[in-house]
């Protein structure tokens, strides 16, 4: 099975931080390996938040925004 992992490690606008910090960690703490071992193929994508401002509120909908995107180019590659 193609699995795409899509990694938003944001919280509240700001990245790394707090929550945000997690979805780098698993990604790190060898889950992409895990699943390939499993026997699936993986992807991995890491969301950014354009610029170097960012707003917690219109961070969020950016970040949506991309992560459609995200979803929508995976699905249409077979994951």
């Amino acid at each position: 099975m193609r699995v795409e992992l899509i990694a938003v490690p944001y919280d509240s606008g700001h990245r790394g931080e707090r929550m945000g910090a997690g979805p780098e960690h698993l990604l790190h703490a060898g889950l992409p390996a895990r699943l390939s071992a499993a026997g699936h193929e993986v992807g991995v994508r890491v969301v950014e938040a354009p610029g170097s401002w960012h707003s917690e509120v219109r961070t969020a909908f950016e970040l949506a925004g991309l992560i459609a995107a995200q979803v929508r180019d995976s699905r249409s590659a077979g994951a």
